[in-house]
């Protein structure tokens, strides 16, 4: 009987064991099936939000806009220095522009495109609107406006220069200072530096008081000649001196100049002069850096 009893107790304890085993395989297995489905879901949503950034990516990269200003033109394509320090090439051949203000180098312009390229690998601008104009532009940072085109006509008195766009802009070019290797002939680029506006509707009759009339060229300047200009000079007759202001009239215009005193000294009203100065000769009174006779 005892036999019998213990036989009984062994067999109950290897079955308790076999099921305790078979408990812990079953639960190791669902931990291991937990863990894969939890890696497999992780792996998934990685998975998913890597596609996310690369549609954003691609989507920042196919098609956006920028502001910068154009530095050149050539044909129907544009050359824009953005706001980061980069220059961009679009083609804008078939792009919306802005009918209000001729798109030329030195104007300030948002870009629109989609990231499409042509066969030669540029980008196709969308829209380009003229934020600020070329004139608008030199205003806002203190300088004359300069428009580069070619000559089209050109007799010491008067210059035609024809701009990227085929428009022709007349100036009075009287008293330009002329910088350049060789002579102004047709055909012959050019950037033209002036006072007074290109847009006709600011170009009303001077005779009757109203506008400034044609600009009027202050220095003219020639690819050739980049890089070795000289400085900025203007010559005239003096109408009226005292201190550290003097005035000058040219063929164009009157000009009036402030300076130190002492560049002034020995100069009187009548005496043919040639002024040497820095900044614009936009602005109410330039600065004058020297004064010399003759």
């Amino acid at each position: 009987m005892k036999k019998q009893i213990l036989m009984i107790a062994v067999l109950t304890g290897a079955l308790a064991l076999a099921a305790c085993g078979k408990k812990t395989e079953e639960t190791a297995a669902a931990t291991t099936e937990a863990a894969t489905e939890a890696e497999t879901t992780q792996e998934a949503e990685s998975n998913e939000e890597e596609t996310d950034e690369a549609m954003d990516t691609e989507i920042f990269e196919d098609e956006g806009y920028f502001d910068g200003t154009v530095t050149g033109m050539s044909g129907t394509q544009i050359m824009v220095l953005s706001d980061d320090g980069e220059t961009y090439t679009f083609e804008i051949g078939s792009a919306e522009t802005d009918p209000e203000y001729d798109i030329l180098p030195g104007a300030y312009v948002e870009v629109s495109y989609d990231g499409v390229k042509n066969q030669e690998g540029v980008t196709d601008a969308t829209m380009v609107s003229v934020l600020m104009s070329l004139e608008q532009q030199a205003m806002d940072k203190g300088e004359d406006p300069a428009l580069q085109g070619t000559v089209k006509e050109y007799d010491g008195g008067s210059l035609v220069v024809t701009d990227p766009n085929g428009k022709d802009h007349e100036f009075d070019s009287s008293i330009a200072q002329v910088v350049s290797g060789g002579d102004l002939t047709a055909g012959t680029a050019v950037m033209v530096t002036y006072v007074g506006s290109i847009e006709p509707e600011n170009q009303m009759d001077s005779e009757e008081g109203e506008g400034s009339g044609i600009p009027v060229a202050i220095k003219v300047v020639t690819p050739d000649s980049v890089g070795a200009e000289t400085e900025s000079k203007l010559s005239g007759t003096v109408t009226y001196v005292e201190g550290g202001q003097m005035a000058m009239e040219t063929p164009a215009m009157v000009f009036e100049f402030t300076g130190d005193p002492s560049i002034f000294a020995g100069i009187a009203v009548g005496d043919k002069v040639t002024v040497t100065y820095t900044g614009s000769v936009g602005n109410k009174t330039v600065q004058a850096t020297a004064v010399t006779k003759g």
